[in-house]
């Protein structure tokens, strides 16, 4: 019997100690019960119910590395990773209730727009190191329904930026109508942002704009010659220090291009060519301009060049061990080969930032030095015609992440 006991004894043990654990609203730090926990390991993972005190008890089946989460709709996700041992473990874990946007979509005559084409695109700010100023970024793009109504799924408390956009894609018979950033504004500079606070429902009703705008055009010409009746995608953007706002735009043939209907403002105008035998997205010729749009029609010509490819290597410095890269340019994204090579291909001829990222997240390393033609180019924006095609970016390890 007593070497039973002792078996049974030494496998409890084996099989790790037991970790209690606290869910708490993280603003008034009361306990939560009935929440569902989940513990996730290597090879493993667990689901368990707090308790009426919002407590929770695992017993991992071995010690190491394991990310506890509490997940429940209508509330942020929470997630916390710990390092178990044979010491007994206590966490805390605190939730926040999500925050709702929701709101109607009118057209410029107060009515559902056309469904299913209108949507909605909601926006916060990220910021990165070397970064202060941050970026925004797409949260999520919401569909709207047949009464031109969208909910957000719960979100974080912040501040976020919410649009209906229209593009040429989207069916729109008459074309002056225009996208519309919360609450009436035309472009992101002008939007305000929605002060979201945890559980707060805010309504943000958007209505299109009507604005008759003047008309783009020019003529066209591609060096060398493209194929016969190659077709010419030209993309209006409204040029904002938040984020670039899509316009119309139009697939021309031949000799010249028209878009009409553009309002007032800055823009970028992109025009390229894609390759015909290419599955997706590559562009082989292209143009870029920025374009002052006043109250009277605006001309442009257009002279496509040739897209370059952009070829270099990645080399590691340090005690970083060479790894597999995700090197991109805008969304153009390719990895490097076992020598450290690559070729990214078919970019758009807008501006943009070579951006690199090791293939596996436990790598550490990031950029530190990214040269396109001997020029430093680490966090600085390329214009397009490029200065030079040949790039060297090298890697440390310990620098703070993916650039």
């Amino acid at each position: 019997m007593w070497r039973r006991s002792l078996f049974l004894l030494a496998t409890s043990l084996l099989h790790g100690q037991q970790f209690d654990g606290t869910v708490v609203n993280a603003l008034t730090g009361d306990p939560l019960p009935n929440m569902r926990v989940r513990l996730s390991g290597a090879r493993s993972q667990t689901y368990t119910i707090t308790d009426n005190g919002g407590c929770f008890h695992f017993t991992p089946p071995t010690d190491g590395m394991f990310t506890v989460e509490v997940d429940r709709p209508g509330l942020n996700p929470a997630r916390r990773s710990v390092y178990l041992t044979d010491d007994p473990a206590t966490i805390q874990i605190p939730v926040t209730l999500g925050g709702i946007i929701t709101g109607t979509v009118t057209d410029p005559n107060g009515l559902p727009p056309e469904f299913p084409q209108a949507h909605v695109q909601l926006y916060t700010r990220r910021t990165w190191p070397g970064d202060s100023q941050g970026r925004l970024i797409l949260v999520s793009t919401m569909l709207v329904d047949d009464r031109g109504q969208y909910r957000t799924a719960p979100l974080e408390p912040g501040d976020y930026y919410i649009g209906a956009l229209l593009d040429s894609g989207t069916g729109f018979s008459d074309r002056t109508w225009h996208t519309v950033y919360y609450p009436s504004a035309s472009d992101m500079d002008s939007a305000a942002p929605i002060q979201l606070a945890s559980g707060q429902e805010f309504r943000a009703d958007l209505q299109y704009l009507r604005v008759a705008g003047v008309r783009v055009s020019g003529n066209l010409q591609i060096v060398p010659p493209a194929p016969q009746d190659a077709p010419v995608r030209i993309e209006l953007r409204r040029v904002s220090s938040i984020r670039e706002s899509p316009s119309p735009s139009v697939v021309a043939r031949g000799a010249d291009y028209r878009i009409d209907h553009i309002p007032p403002g800055e823009y970028t105008v992109t025009a390229f060519v894609q390759d015909p035998a290419f599955i997706g997205y590559k562009a082989i010729f292209g143009d870029y301009h920025r374009l002052t749009v006043g109250q009277q029609d605006a001309h442009l010509d257009l002279r496509l060049q040739a897209i370059p490819d952009l070829k270099g290597t990645v080399t590691f410095i340090g005690d970083c061990a060479p790894t597999p890269v995700r090197v991109l340019f805008n969304f153009i994204e390719t990895v490097t080969a076992a020598d450290g090579s690559f070729v990214l291909s078919g970019m758009s001829p807008g501006p943009g930032g070579i951006r690199v990222a090791p293939v596996s997240e436990e790598s550490g390393a990031s950029a530190v030095s990214i040269l396109l033609g001997g020029r430093e180019v680490l966090h600085q924006a390329l214009d397009f015609p490029f200065s030079a095609t040949d790039v060297r970016i090298t890697m440390k390890c310990g620098t703070g992440g993916a650039q």
